[in-house]
């Protein structure tokens, strides 16, 4: 008579060389400079980000620089560090290059070939706006916003500004510089210009859900 021949199988071997696989639909690749951001402490008015995002769909966010170079990466440092912030112990990551970001759930590897929302920066000067309105006229209007540095009314009036959705931050002033000198956002340094931010990146968010089938 032959001796039995006993079999175990081990449930939790199997658990561990389990491997995480998802379908990511369509859109590109991240762009290989891309890096982690960031998330600084998250300051007291600022809410936690909820996990909205579709796996495979990030939120991507383009800024565009030549009008006004220095605002517009103090722009993106800010908005991108305050998703960051928020996103902390979320599930949700950012990750940001030279001239976007792109904020989702899980693996960030692939973005959507159109950013959701593109900023385009500008100073309160006649030819930063200038330069910013040949930008708009090359941008679909309805995922594109104009972003100024300072809230100005009576200078508006005597400048070229064009004629786009329009956000208005405060004038970069010396909290906000010296906020980046410690290494920290404008956005999460500075109070009056992070809720400004706050209100922008809610704007990028319903751009967002818009778009969702």
């Amino acid at each position: 008579m032959s001796e039995a021949i006993k079999f175990r199988f081990d449930f939790d071997r199997l658990a561990h060389g389990r491997q995480d696989l998802r379908v990511i639909e369509g859109g590109m690749a991240v762009p290989e400079q891309a890096r982690a951001v960031t998330a600084h402490a998250r300051p007291g008015w600022l809410r936690q980000l909820l996990p909205i995002f579709a796996e495979g769909r990030g939120l991507r966010v383009e800024v565009a620089r030549p009008a006004a170079p220095s605002f517009a990466r103090v722009l993106q440092e800010g908005l991108a560090g305050l998703f960051a912030a928020a996103a902390a112990g979320s599930g949700v990551s950012v990750v940001g290059w030279e001239h976007g970001f792109l904020v989702g759930s899980h693996g960030l590897l692939r973005m959507p070939l159109d950013a959701h929302l593109t900023l385009v920066a500008a100073d309160l000067l006649p030819e930063s706006l200038e330069m910013a309105a040949g930008y708009l006229r090359l941008l679909p209007a309805e995922r594109t916003v104009l972003v100024l540095n300072g809230s100005l009314p009576r200078l508006e009036r005597v400048l070229p500004v064009p004629a786009a959705t329009t956000f208005r931050l405060p004038l970069l002033g010396a909290s906000e510089l010296a906020s980046r000198a410690r290494g920290v956002p404008a956005s999460l340094g500075s109070p009056r210009f992070g809720r400004a931010c706050f209100e922008l990146a809610l704007e990028a968010c319903r751009r967002y859900r818009a778009s969702l089938p």
